[in-house]
This record gives C-alpha cells, sequence and structure tokens, in this order.
C-alpha cells in the first residue's frame, strides 16, 4: 500500500511541475516575449509570385520555416533556361527583421543582410548601405494578389531602381 501510495504522491508532484511549467509558458506568450510578431506582420507574402519583363519572367515563393524564419526562393528565366536563382530568407531576431539572399557564385556563396528599416500594413523595407548593389529592397503588398518588389541604392554615384510588379500564382 505504501508503494501504491507513494506512485500516486510522485504522479501529483509530477503532473503539479507540468502544470507550473505550461502556466510559465503561457505567461510569456501573453506578455511577448517568445513572439514573433514582426515576421507575422509579414504573413501576406507567403506564398508563389511571378511577373514578366521584355526579359522573361521572374518570380519568388515564400513560405514559413518555423516561428522566426521564412524561406524563399527568387528566380529569373530567359527563354527555358533559368538565368539567376537566389535562396531568400526572412529571420527573425529578437525585435528586428532581416532579409538574407543568397546567390551562388556571388560574395562567396554567403548570404548579404539587410536589415528592415520600416514596416507598416502592407510594406516592408530593408537596408544595407555598405552593399554594391542593392542597398534597399522594399515589397509592397499592392492588393492579396499583386505585390511590387524593388532594388535600388547607387551604382558608380548614380541612382539605379529595378522595380518587379508581381501577381500571386498561388
Amino acid at each position: 500500500m505504501k508503494l501504491f501510495s507513494c506512485s500516486i504522491l510522485l504522479s501529483l508532484i509530477f503532473l503539479a511541475a507540468a502544470c507550473g511549467d505550461t502556466r510559465e509558458r503561457t505567461n510569456d506568450a501573453v506578455s511577448g516575449s517568445h513572439t514573433y510578431d514582426v515576421l507575422r506582420k509579414l504573413n501576406w507574402l507567403s506564398g508563389s509570385w511571378s511577373g514578366k519583363s521584355p526579359d522573361g519572367i521572374f518570380g519568388e515563393a515564400w513560405e514559413q520555416a518555423n516561428d522566426s524564419v521564412y524561406h524563399g526562393k527568387g528566380f529569373f528565366i530567359v527563354g527555358k533556361d533559368t538565368v539567376s536563382s537566389e535562396s531568400l530568407r526572412l529571420v527573425q531576431e529578437g525585435t528586428q527583421l532581416f532579409y538574407e539572399p543568397t546567390v551562388k557564385n556571388q560574395n562567396g556563396g554567403k548570404a548579404v543582410r539587410f536589415e528592415m528599416t520600416s514596416l507598416t500594413e502592407n510594406a516592408v523595407v530593408f537596408e544595407n548601405p555598405s552593399h554594391d548593389f542593392p542597398q534597399k529592397i522594399n515589397y509592397t503588398l499592392v492588393n492579396p494578389d499583386s505585390l511590387v518588389a524593388e532594388i535600388s541604392g547607387e551604382v558608380e554615384g548614380k541612382h539605379r531602381s529595378e522595380v518587379f510588379a508581381m501577381a500571386r500564382t498561388k
């Protein structure tokens, strides 16, 4: 009988400890100390997007990897050839958000980090003043099925900008 009572007592202790642990996590979520609200504001970017230019077809596809990271792919196709592709990443660290493109055979295969400088309900701006080009990347949601990406910066002392209007494909 003592063994049975000890088992029940230990079970109750473990149950109480588990409940206490859950309460702490719930309080963290309520207080916001472990949330990713900044990244969550960019849910509209999820999905596949594409557009056309006189030179070819371009696009991006984004999906949420976890609470703090979105993964993306960017591409540019001329005829039947993919002439450019990049791996993309949005990552929230604390309250700051970073855009990290990685292009094969550029920057030693390492990501270039752009820091978020502006965020509204339907637009986000990332900047890296020390990067060669672009130094600024903007995404603007025009409507739920239309988005504009713009890259801009200085090249040899002259302002340069490229605009990519895209429609949602998925």
